[in-house]
């Protein structure tokens, strides 16, 4: 839990944090459990913690925990997801992270690279730490990496240390989890898997003609049913079904862009997926569970985190934490993915007569 962590020299939460005494955001393995602080008095927020934590079935939950400056009274943790947590975290709450590659505030701010006003504040933050009786507690290790837990120069790019990148790939996934149960609880999510994965994979561009917009009118009119139904029978999880109607065949324009809503988005870009492909994997490998006869092929269109970084630079990824991430969920890209690799264009293009052959 300890050794896994980002520093926030900026920060609009309840808790101040500047390049001398930085917000802590702890976020262990797998991020599944979050604790932040900062560490000057002066600072708003510096008597309470603040935690996340995940559930399978409930999502993310928020609590804060406030300590008296005199050490007098025992700490006061509040109930899960406090209003003053919902105002700014969102109904559902989801933790206020930014997409790949620029991390607002976050030290390492730029792909997790130091500046080098950042270097010189995290040399003397490293200093003071030992003595410190909050960011001791903080485990590291600078046997090799003297930047840890972030780099420097080109030979330390690599994802243990870029822990904003690693931020962003846990909390993508288990975000896309989050969705995928609430949909699951709903009993409708075969239902908006098919409308999800219809627009995803583009399949109206299999078609032409009348044949396209007869197929277009009935997809759209399935969509706005479903929405209407479950905005009657369960408003929470409408908010999910507006998300994935926002899936639309798009190009891959937007990757390299910041994105304004963060991973409240389904754009967010985690290095080599966006959430929408994490939870369209999620809701098709769930949907087969108990339809074994539906979406035949799919699992050869289905991207691990293995099958990426296995063609990028050998060691930017351990074989550990690959294994974490393909746990955690993987990805369905957008068809343009496909576009050079015949057999999964033909798995494509018979899924999409799947989906056609199920409107009627």
């Amino acid at each position: 839990m300890r050794s896994g962590f980002t520093l926030m020299k900026e920060s609009r939460s309840s808790q101040g944090a500047n390049l001398e005494f930085p917000r802590a955001i702890l976020f262990g393995k797998d991020a599944k459990f979050l604790v932040a602080f900062n560490g000057s008095e002066k600072q708003r927020g510096f008597d309470k913690l603040e935690t996340i934590t995940f559930d399978a079935h409930q999502g993310f939950q928020f609590r804060e925990i406030l300590f008296s400056r005199d050490g007098k009274t025992a700490p006061q943790v509040s109930a899960v997801n406090p209003q003053r947590c919902l105002n700014c975290h969102g109904t559902p709450p989801r933790p206020i992270w930014s997409s790949y590659s620029l991390w607002p505030g976050a030290f390492g701010f730029n792909e997790d690279r130091l500046s080098d006003d950042e270097a010189a504040a995290l040399s003397r933050w490293k200093e003071n730490r030992p003595r410190h009786p909050r960011y001791s507690e903080i485990e590291m290790d600078e046997a090799k990496n003297p930047a840890e837990p972030f780099y420097l120069v080109a030979k330390w790019r690599k994802l243990a240390h870029m822990p904003n990148l690693r931020l962003s790939q846990l909390l993508a996934r288990l975000d896309a989890q989050a969705m995928a149960e609430r949909l699951r609880q709903t009993g409708h999510a075969v239902a908006a898997t098919d409308l999800a994965l219809f627009w995803h994979l583009g399949c109206d561009q299999t078609l032409e003609g009348a044949a396209k917009a007869a197929s277009l009118a009935a997809f759209d009119k399935r969509t706005k049913a479903l929405e209407e139904q479950m905005a009657r029978e369960n408003p929470f999880v409408w908010n999910t079904v507006l998300e994935m109607r926002g899936i639309p065949p798009l190009p891959l324009t937007g990757y390299a862009a910041p994105l304004p809503h963060g991973l409240a988005g389904l754009f967010f870009y985690d290095g080599f997926s966006t959430k929408q492909e994490i939870l369209l994997a999620r809701l098709v490998v769930n949907a087969r569970k108990t339809h074994p006869t539906r979406y035949l092929g799919v699992e050869s269109l289905i991207v691990k985190a293995a099958d990426y970084y296995g063609k990028v630079e050998k060691g930017y990824a351990t074989a550990d934490y690959v294994a974490l991430l393909d746990e955690m969920g993987t990805s369905l890209p957008h068809r343009s993915y496909y576009y050079g690799e015949p057999a999964k264009r033909a798995t494509l293009m018979a899924l999409c007569a799947q989906l056609e052959a199920s409107r009627n």
